[in-house]
């Protein structure tokens, strides 16, 4: 199969055909543990969160704000930390040859990104490891607009990230937003950065037209696309492991969510233990409806720990007022 070039990288060039993140996943899966060579993706995933590996999702995505607007949340093999997804959001993906030096790799997939851009002159250039930043002309801020992370396997590198290109920086925020109260876990913590998109600085080109570019930068002489066999093993592995709840969900490490907020003339404080994403134990109170505390806790113990599903138990307890329990709920998760 031939082979493109760029910066030193030679990758065939892969149109996986996919808009969700468990397929993308699933798709670099595939090539990093079951063929060799290198390859270069480049998609767009519709609305959703990413996690790292290891990431607490609790502690990371704003789940009363993702789950009412249905953005769904996935976690990948990589490291890192979490990722907000959606249309203006470019993907890419390095895969190939782990090599002595794993930071090469990042070297490899930034220094092709930061290319492509500084071609078309925007001024983008590394920060650390694998971050990409731009500095903003008016006030000379550094804005991330892109970020990367890594898994190696058997002597194979993926290196993937975002770049932001004219993302929705205000779902983005919302999405990745604090909790409402604290968590105590051993997670690896997201590191928070001012971003920025591309677009409103420097382009007028629309997404298609940007990531056309990206490609051309390098002169490929041939795209591939997944035969139907591959399809089909990308589809059970989505099915087993990147829309699996076990995965997304019961790899958060245990946590404890504890939480002490004003609500209607009484004060409710929370504390919750979490573990395998399941509400192991709980101590609930609330001053202005003591009495109802126990039942609060009996209807919580057990259950999936989503917002919708405390919603979901707090309306065990107080049937008639479903503004209170979605009050409540904001303040458990």
């Amino acid at each position: 199969m031939k082979t493109i070039e760029a910066s030193g990288v030679k990758a065939i060039f892969v149109r996986t055909g996919f808009y969700e993140a468990p397929e993308n996943l699933a798709a670099e899966e595939l090539l990093l543990k079951d063929r060799t060579g290198e390859y270069l993706l480049i998609y767009e995933n519709n609305p959703c969160v990413v996690v790292g590996k290891y990431q607490n999702i609790y502690e990371e995505v704003r789940l009363p704000y993702t789950e009412p607007n249905g953005v769904p949340v996935y976690r990948r093999e990589s490291g890192g930390g979490a990722v907000y997804h959606g249309k203006g959001n470019i993907n890419f993906s390095f895969i190939g040859p782990a090599g002595d030096e794993p930071q090469q790799r990042y070297d490899e997939a930034t220094g092709w990104i930061v290319s492509a851009l500084n071609s078309i002159g925007i001024p983008a250039y590394v920060r650390g490891a694998c971050d990409i930043v731009l500095k903003d002309g008016k006030t000379g801020t550094e804005k991330k607009i892109s970020g990367s992370a890594q898994c190696v396997k058997s002597g194979r590198s993926l290196v993937h990230g975002t770049l932001l290109y004219n993302a929705d920086i205000e779902a983005l925020r919302a999405s990745l937003s604090p909790p409402s109260g604290t968590y105590t876990s051993r997670a690896i913590k997201s590191r928070k950065s001012p971003v920025s998109n591309i677009y409103p600085l420097f382009c007028r080109a629309s997404t298609d037209e940007f990531i056309t570019h990206l490609c051309e930068f390098i002169p490929h002489l041939e795209e591939y696309s997944f035969t139907s066999e591959e399809k089909y093993t990308i589809s059970e592995l989505v099915s087993s492991k990147y829309r699996d709840e076990g995965f997304i969900f019961g790899m958060s490490p245990k946590c404890v969510f504890n939480n002490r907020v004003e609500i209607s003339g009484g004060v409710f404080t929370s504390h919750i233990t979490v573990e395998k994403g399941i509400i192991m134990n709980a101590d609930i109170f609330w001053s202005k409806e003591p009495a109802h505390s126990a039942a609060v806790v009996t209807a919580l113990t057990g259950r999936p720990y989503r917002f919708e599903s405390c919603v979901h138990a707090l309306s065990e307890v107080f049937p008639d007022d479903s503004e209170l329990c979605l009050l409540l709920a904001h303040e458990m998760i």
